[in-house]
């Protein structure tokens, strides 16, 4: 999944994905690998949210 995350936070991610956990729960660094590991032909909201957060780094607009 990631390289820089750990394994909790590779988790966390995949809960998020999985919709256990809530996408607005997750750190800058997992919303990142989250969103490129998003499936975009699921609903657009975790991906608008992440878009208007302030914290969101360029690294993670550019991927979506």
């Amino acid at each position: 999944m990631a390289f820089g995350l750990s394994i909790y936070e590779q988790a966390r991610v995949f809960d998020a994905l999985q919709d256990t956990l809530g996408f607005d729960e997750l750190s800058p660094a997992e919303r990142h690998q989250f969103v490129l590991n998003f499936n975009f032909s699921d609903e657009q909201e975790p991906l608008t949210w992440i878009a208007r957060q302030a914290d969101t780094d360029a690294g993670t607009a550019l991927a979506l």
